[in-house]
């Protein structure tokens, strides 16, 4: 008779080792589809961000459209690009250099003019004091 007791000790402990790999198969999948969809749901938001700022930009575009669509922007382009004029327009184009100090320009020079258009002529170095000279030698 102590066969049988045997035998039912060894069958509970196939059904509990069978059992316990299907818990573990079950937990491994189950972790599986989680760290899936954590995934899908952050890439979720990325596409999300990148469809509103998509949108944005759609919707800049259409501006730009319908600003370019009116004569007045293909205009304000056209003379500030190309420097085109009306019939009896003067342009004048005045250029900055921001390293250019106030103190370094000299007032009463006269500007070089090519065609219709005034271009800022280059300063005279002849009145520079000597510093000033060296550094428009160096950094500019």
């Amino acid at each position: 008779m102590p066969r049988p007791k045997r035998t039912w000790f060894t069958r509970f402990r196939v059904i509990l080792a069978a059992s316990a790999l299907l818990l573990v198969l079950f937990l491994v999948g189950i972790v599986r589809e989680t760290i899936n969809r954590y995934q899908i749901k952050n890439e979720i938001k990325g596409l999300e961000g990148q469809v509103k700022r998509l949108e944005g930009d759609n919707t800049g575009l259409s501006s730009m459209i319908t600003a370019w669509t009116s004569g007045n922007q293909l205009e304000e382009e056209a003379r500030l690009k190309l420097g085109l004029q009306k019939p009896g327009e003067n342009v004048v184009l005045v250029q900055r250099n921001e390293e250019t100090s106030t103190s370094s320009m000299l007032i009463g020079q006269k500007p070089k003019i090519v065609g219709n258009i005034v271009v800022e002529s280059e300063l005279d170095q002849s009145n520079w004091s000597n510093p000033l000279r060296w550094w428009h030698y160096f950094f500019k």
